[in-house]
């Protein structure tokens, strides 16, 4: 054997695991490719072996390592998160007349408020063999990160909201675990809710609960945000989520709460060997975690009257709501600011609050005036706060939030009429739409009236509710200075728009929740024949 790489051999025996890839680095430099193919030439395969498996460990353990590593919280984030821990409990439950005689872990709870309201999921409280709530929910915290959440340090709750279709439960502390009364001055760590609208794709969270194969200590996994659903209300994440999560925090680097962990669906493929029909395994590939976003909780919360003063908790108040939401019906009118006179064709559209825009994925109602300005929403809406968007020719936007309760809701809207110049800018007859009409000075004033139909590209079948509008030739958006004429489809799919309008050429946009938004150039004539307008959709 070669005697410099003996000694190589021996340094390599007696290094520390952290000299060995300086010595990698030394022994292929010195010998190289080419000395490695002669000693294979001269049958020292042993040597040979050896040097190749330090080449290949100068290329593979750096990447190994890189692939590996984590990357470390900062402290600060690091002291964020588990302070958050705090906030999140244990829940147990009991039936007085079940078959167990101690309450038993079902879930996990946040203290949103510190006087000891929480917030859980409802399918945590529910007991599905009766499919009442239980009897009896306490819940227990952990002060230390090794702590056991033991029900024999819990508090007693009792439900003061439910919200079913959203599965999100509130809770409040009304007692010890023995029926000790809760002082007035009783306070828990309550985690601050963190801004919907601010939370964002590849944002990394936390999830902090109590999974049933943790055990009755707090668990945390991180993740990623995956997607956000607005119209439907979930927040999406690879985070992972198990049962017992449910009901516990979601918390962002700046230890606030996203979301409350609510369900996780798996992605499962079937694999049957001896084709028999009867599939032998079933492999996991994937889970999404599902939340429900913390704008739910602030919604739920704002429900729940604060204590009459400081020596009063919420448990001595007659006015706690107790009973779920329902849905509610939103009819109003829309009128002049100034004449008081109402305003048609107006279109009113609801949106989550404090979004600015509307888009086929968070439009969740709407609805066009009468000629006496008077609306009804296609849907019937939840309690809570919303952002209503309306839109009228010849008057400015409105935006506004509103704030919608149980029973009917009947809402008064102003709209401010644009100034001169700027109505005689939308309704002025664009000089493309004349060059055509110069032979004949009668042309010139005349107008027609456009009616359409719009169809399915695919199935043929007329969509219902499309908005379509004729826009300046060449605009790429729809505003209040360009907009010239629109309508709205009938559940035939026609569309009369408001306004006739001088023959020339225009152009076209149409949009319809599920379907791809529609831009063309369009001809108007003298005989105008109905427009047939195809939108592709979404699906």
């Amino acid at each position: 054997m070669h005697k410099h790489t003996s000694l190589y051999l021996i340094r390599y025996n007696s290094s520390t695991q952290k000299d060995q890839r300086s010595l990698y680095k030394t022994l292929i430099s010195k010998y190289s490719f080419s000395y490695i193919l002669e000693l294979c030439k001269n049958k020292f395969s042993l040597l040979a072996l050896l040097s190749l498996v330090c080449l290949l460990s100068i290329y593979s353990l750096p990447t190994f390592a890189q692939d590996k590593k984590n990357t470390p919280l900062s402290a600060e984030v690091r002291t964020k998160v588990q302070q958050a821990t705090k906030s999140v409990g244990l829940v147990y439950v009991r039936n007085l007349n079940g078959s167990k005689t101690t309450p038993q872990p079902q879930g996990s709870a946040v203290v949103i408020r510190k006087d000891g309201v929480l917030i859980t999921n409802h399918h945590v409280i529910l007991d599905n063999q009766s499919t009442k709530l239980f009897d009896e929910i306490y819940v227990a915290f952990s002060q230390q990160d090794d702590d056991i959440a033991t029900f024999e340090t819990s508090y007693r709750t009792r439900v003061i909201l439910v919200d079913k279709e959203y599965d999100l439960a509130l809770l409040y502390i009304i007692s010890d675990v023995k029926g000790g009364r809760i002082p007035p001055t009783f306070e828990l760590p309550s985690l601050e809710l963190s801004d919907t609208k601010s939370t964002q794709l590849l944002d990394n969270i936390f999830i902090v609960g109590f999974p049933a194969i943790g055990g009755e200590t707090i668990t945390v996994t991180n993740g990623i945000i995956e997607g956000k659903d607005t119209k439907n209300n979930w927040l999406k994440t690879n985070a992972r989520v198990t049962p017992g999560n449910s009901g516990g925090a979601a918390i962002n680097l700046s230890g606030k709460l996203v979301g409350i962990p609510t369900k996780v669906q798996i992605e499962k493929g079937f694999i049957d060997k001896d084709k028999d029909d009867c599939p032998e395994t079933s492999p996991s590939y994937g889970a999404i975690g599902f939340l429900r976003p913390a704008s739910l909780v602030g919604e739920m919360l704002a429900l729940v009257p604060l204590p009459k003063n400081s020596t009063e908790n919420l448990s001595s108040q007659t006015a706690v709501i107790a009973k779920e939401n329902k849905l509610v019906q939103i009819s109003g009118i829309i009128q002049d600011s100034d004449k008081k006179s109402p305003i048609n064709d107006a279109l009113v559209g609801v949106i989550p609050l404090s979004d600015e825009e509307i888009t086929n994925n968070n439009l969740i109602s709407w609805a066009k005036t009468t000629i006496e300005g008077k609306f009804l929403l296609n849907n019937n809406l939840k309690p809570g706060k919303y952002t209503l968007k309306v839109k009228a020719i010849g008057y400015e936007s409105l935006l506004c939030n509103v704030f919608l309760k149980d029973g009917q809701n009947k809402l008064e809207l102003h709209l401010k009429m644009l100034k001169t110049t700027e109505i005689k800018n939308t309704t002025a007859i664009p000089p493309v739409a004349n060059k055509n009409n110069t032979n004949n000075s009668n042309n010139i004033t005349s107008k027609v009236n456009i009616t359409g139909v719009t169809r399915s590209s695919t199935t043929q079948q007329p969509i219902t509710g499309a908005i379509v509008g004729l826009i300046i030739l060449g605009s790429k958006e729809v505003t209040e200075n360009n907009l010239l004429t629109w309508g709205v489809a009938n559940p035939n799919g026609e569309v009369n728009f408001n306004k006739p309008i001088t023959p020339g050429r225009y152009t076209l946009k149409a949009k319809a929740t599920g379907y791809e938004d529609l831009t063309i150039d369009i001809e108007v004539t003298n005989k105008q024949v109905p427009i047939v307008i195809q939108l592709k959709s979404l699906l």
